[in-house]
Parts: structure tokens; C-alpha cells; sequence
């Protein structure tokens, strides 16, 4: 296999007379010609990296190498289209240049798919290289074929054919490989994303040898003591008899697979926005795990809130479901920033001041709460230069959500450290950075919250 690859590419290239990416003196001709052995090579390295990775065939010695020329065909890419090239010099649909961003976008997540895979390739865990290729393989895949529809093929050639073909069956053995694994690729996404949205720190009781998710963490607030449930896949203490329409009630509605009502200590007023993909690999993940058998412990509430009649009202009069809507005026990377702290990663429930009856006060959102949870108070995290981070930088932000250290030096203490530990620290640079952008958007409690 090694040797297939090492000597058709370089010998095509010979053979077509182009040792050298595309330049001035290249003919149009030949830098058709060029794309297309390029896209040949990144697709069929793909399609070899992922037989190794998922144990398809057992050469993993050359993992290493198909990983190399994977990453260099996708650095390659950007220079088959150069700027200024049009129909009649590059054989590109106008749609490259009628659509710049798109065009740009699709080369950018295939070099950056691409590069990460290789460095995987490097660490020699299998375990670790094929969760990579997974959340990797679809930008590659999704990149090439969006670059192959927005160029023009001209099958008059026999030759070209051939090549057409090669390719377009090598993307869809890679896509077929993808696909067969794409249970394991919903729940690998399932356990990113409950990292996202908190859930480990608030399911796992506050104490040494706590089984993970399985609940008893005490939760101290004005309206007494609540306990968070087991939610392993045990079926009788866990959620192992859920259905989907009832984990998604549950994180939609606050509603309890019997019919009750749960009460907003739960934050499903935030988990309300999230989609239902993600809630349903969140729950693939979750019904992957070990079940532990824990009785869930009975809330410690006032006594006017004993009944679950008092949860039905509080939703009457205070709660909106409905899932985020992105703002077509703001960029990608906001509406993602947005999505993950006011829905996912629901930072508002301790960030956010609260009213008498306990609804977030959504003006004065992320502007610090006198009263969080366990009676503390949760400064502001608004562009406030005193009272919030007005003063940090994008990468400041960054930083902090990555390891947990103020601009100062100082470290984060409290329930922040194991949002940290346990939330965004697992989160991708690019899903911390989409954060960040977000927060400097979020002005002080005077100002207009950010729509």
C-alpha cells in the first residue's frame, strides 16, 4: 500500500510534466490536470488512513506516512485556484469567486482537518487517532467534494474519466467508512458535548470515589437544598428506560418522564435552545456508559415548594421554550459563541442575577449573581471594566477557559474550578474562542444585551 502511494502520485505528476505546484507559466491545461491529481492523492490517503485507524486492515506502520501526504495534498489545495484565475485558465465555475467566503471556508477546513490529522497520526494511539479522524474526516470529505462541485469536468478524456472515477470512488469509500461508524462517531460527539454542558460537575455528588453521573451533588439555594439525579443508564435509579422524546422533554420542556415538573434548578430554561442533534448524542453517549444502580435522594425544599404543582406553576409564569435562533447579522463564530454559553454551557444560571420568583433576568444577563449557587455570590462577567471582564483580552478569555488562570496569575477556586476541570477545558480552541467572541459582545447591565 505504502508503495502504491509513493510511486502512482509522483509518477502521474512526472507523467503530466508538473513537478511543481501551479504557477505563472503552468497552461490551463495542465493545471486542470494538477487539481485533479491533487484531489486524487488527498482522497485516496484519506480513504487508506481510515482503513488503518479503524482496524480495516492491520499496517499500522505506515499510518504515519499516509498521515504526512494526507496533510500535504490539503495544504496544496489552495494553490490549484490562484487569485485573479477564472474560467478559460483554471476551468473554476464562477461560483468561486461569485461565493469567495464559502470557497474559502471549505480550503480552510481541509487544511486544518487535514494538518490535525497527521499530528494525531504522530501521537501512535489508536484509541485517540480514530475519535481525530472522526470529527476530522467529515470537514476533509465535505471540503473536497464542496472544491470538486465548484470545479468543471470535462469527461471528453478518457484519462480524465479514469481519474474522475478513481476519485470519486475513493471519497465514497471514505464517506462509506464514516458512515459505517457513525454510532461511534454520535456518541464520541455526545461525550465533547456533555463536557459542553456542564453535566459531570453538577451529576457527580461532591465527594471522594463519587461515581461519575451518577448524581448526589447538593445543591444549596434560597429555595432550599436540591440534589441532582443519577442520569447513567441504569434503569431503574438511571435514565436507562428513557426514550428520546423523553430526554428531549426533560432538556425542552422541564418535563419528567412522568408528567411532573421539574424545577429550574435543573437548567433546562437554558438547555431549552439546544438542538436536538446534539441532545441526542449527548444521550447516545449517556446510554453508552457503565449504569450505576444509586437511589436518586429527595430534594430539601421550603415547604411551599413540596409539590410538584409548585414547579408547574413557577413554568407557567416564568418560562419560554423555544431552540436558538442564530442572528443572520452576526458572524459564525458568534452565533456558536452564543449557543454554547447561553444554551449549552447555560452560563447564565450562575452568572445571571435572578428575580424573586427565580427567573433569570435576561437584562441584565451575565452581569453577576449576589446569591448563586450555594449561597455565593458569582461576579459578573459583562464588558464591564470593574465589575466584569471588560479588561481581558480575546485570548485572555482563552486562556482562562482552557486552565483556569486569571489575567493576574491567579487561578480559578469554587464551583469555577470544576467548570474548568470538568466543562471548558475539554472544549475545542476554535469552540473557546467562539465563547470569547461572544462575552466581548455582552455589555454591562445598563447597556442593551446583545441580540
Amino acid at each position: 500500500m505504502r508503495r502504491l502511494f509513493a510511486s502512482v502520485i509522483p509518477a502521474l505528476l512526472i507523467s503530466l510534466g508538473l513537478s511543481n505546484p501551479v504557477g505563472a507559466e503552468t497552461t490551463a491545461e495542465n493545471a486542470i490536470k494538477y487539481r485533479h491529481a491533487v484531489m486524487d492523492a488527498l482522497a485516496g490517503h484519506t480513504s487508506a488512513f481510515s482503513m488503518i485507524a479503524f482496524g480495516m486492515v492491520d499496517h499500522p506502520e505506515f499510518l504515519q506516512s499516509h498521515a504526512n501526504a494526507t496533510a500535504d495534498a490539503g495544504a496544496q489545495l489552495k494553490m490549484l485556484f490562484p487569485e485573479g484565475s477564472g474560467e478559460g485558465e483554471t476551468h473554476a465555475l464562477p461560483a468561486i469567486w461569485e461565493e469567495p467566503e464559502k470557497f474559502e471556508a471549505a480550503i480552510a477546513k481541509a487544511e486544518k482537518a487535514t494538518a490535525e490529522l497527521r499530528d494525531a497520526a504522530a501521537s501512535g494511539d489508536r484509541k485517540t487517532l480514530s475519535a481525530r479522524l472522526r470529527r476530522s474526516g467529515n470537514p476533509v470529505k465535505v471540503a473536497t467534494k464542496a472544491i470538486e462541485r465548484m470545479t468543471i469536468t470535462d469527461l471528453s478524456s478518457p484519462d480524465d474519466t479514469r481519474k474522475r472515477i478513481i476519485a470519486g470512488l475513493a471519497v465514497f469509500f471514505f464517506h462509506s467508512t464514516i458512515t459505517a461508524t457513525a454510532q461511534d462517531s454520535r456518541v464520541a460527539r455526545g461525550e465533547y458535548l456533555l463536557h459542553a454542558g456542564g453535566c459531570i460537575s453538577c451529576h457527580t455528588a461532591d465527594e471522594e470515589d463519587a461515581e461519575p453521573l451518577a448524581g448526589g451533588r447538593a445543591m444549596e439555594t434560597p429555595y432550599g437544598t436540591f440534589y441532582s439525579p443519577n442520569i447513567t443508564p441504569d434503569d431503574e435509579t438511571g435514565i436507562g428506560r428513557w426514550s428520546d422524546e423523553e430526554f428531549l422533554n426533560a432538556l425542552w420542556l422541564g418535563v419528567r418522564p412522568d408528567g411532573a415538573r421539574y424545577f429550574p434548578a435543573f437548567p433546562y430554561p437554558s438547555y431549552t435552545g439546544a438542538s436536538e442533534a446534539d441532545l441526542l448524542a449527548i444521550k447516545a453517549y449517556l446510554l453508552s456508559i457503565e449504569p450505576v444502580h444509586k437511589p436518586n435522594r429527595k430534594n430539601d425544599l421550603r415547604w411551599y415548594l413540596s409539590s410538584r404543582f409548585a414547579a408547574l406553576a413557577w413554568q407557567k409564569m416564568n418560562f419560554e421554550p423555544g431552540r436558538f435562533q442564530e442572528d443572520p447579522e452576526r458572524s459564525a463564530e458568534w452565533n456558536r459563541g452564543a449557543y454554547l454559553a447561553r444554551h449549552l454551557g447555560h452560563c447564565g444560571e450562575c452568572h445571571t442575577p435572578r428575580s424573586k420568583t427565580g427567573k433569570l433576568q435576561q437584562d441584565k444577563e451575565l452581569s453577576g449573581n449576589p446569591a448563586g449557587p450555594d449561597g455565593k455570590k458569582v461576579p459578573g462577567i459583562t464588558q464591564d471594566r470593574e465589575d466584569g471582564i471588560g479588561r481581558w483580552s480575546i485570548s485572555e478569555i482563552e486562556f482562562f477557559l482552557e486552565i483556569g488562570m486569571l489575567p493576574d496569575g491567579d487561578f480559578a477556586g469554587g464551583a469555577m474550578s470544576k467548570v474548568v476541570d470538568d466543562n471548558t477545558s475539554h472544549l475545542t480552541d476554535s469552540d473557546r474562542h467562539a465563547i470569547a467572541i461572544y462575552l466581548k459582545s455582552v455589555k454591562n447591565s445598563q447597556d442593551e444585551r446583545p441580540k
